[in-house]
């Protein structure tokens, strides 16, 4: 059997939502927060219909203390993005990125706004394992191991990855040079 969820409308514009299935408990007793909207599933165009273009984006929602909002999306062109508020937490993730800045990695994690918490933890946790196998953070790069292409590149904010301006103070080189720009401090103390 297929659900079809389909709309009347006869002129489709940006951001016009083509179906909606939301998730609620009405009659909960406690009232308030718990009869919102609880989660829903929508999806919704990305720009103008036309006879070569019905772009759409499917929206997640989930409620935490609110109704439900957005939480992650699937776009158009297979794009995840999830985003995630929690007082000061603001993270967004996008995978399978195509553009060539540093805006839209094929995984780019992104703190988009002011935060008391890392950006990212990369935590390896529990016991056992080969000492000698790789473990923790391992950077692979398929290709070429030669060359002066950047295998980790760290640059300061603001700083377009592409644009040959960037403040790079460390860079590791697929060859396996490293370059440390300014300082190189060991201990606790020192900026």
């Amino acid at each position: 059997a297929v659900l079809t969820l389909q709309t009347g409308d006869t002129d489709i514009a940006q951001d016009n939502i083509l179906g909606q299935i939301d998730f609620q408990a009405p009659d909960e007793g406690t009232g308030t927060d718990a009869i919102l909207v609880a989660a829903g599933i929508s999806a919704v165009s990305e720009g103008d219909f036309s006879s070569s273009s019905n772009a759409t984006s499917l929206i997640f929602k989930t409620g935490k203390s609110e109704a439900a909002t957005e939480k992650a999306r699937i776009t158009s062109n297979g794009t995840l993005e999830v985003e995630h508020s929690d007082n000061t937490n603001s993270v967004a993730s996008f995978i399978n990125g195509t553009s060539n800045d540093d805006s839209n990695g094929v995984v780019h994690v992104k703190q988009s706004a002011a935060c008391n918490q890392p950006t990212m933890v990369i935590e390896q946790v529990g016991t056992g394992g080969n000492p000698s196998d790789t473990q923790g953070l391992h950077i692979k790069i398929g290709g070429q191991n030669q060359g002066t292409g950047k295998a980790l590149r760290v640059t300061t904010e603001n700083s377009n990855l592409n644009s040959g301006t960037a403040f790079d103070p460390l860079t590791v080189f697929n060859g396996g040079n490293v370059q440390i720009s300014g300082n190189l401090v060991i201990g606790t103390s020192g900026n």
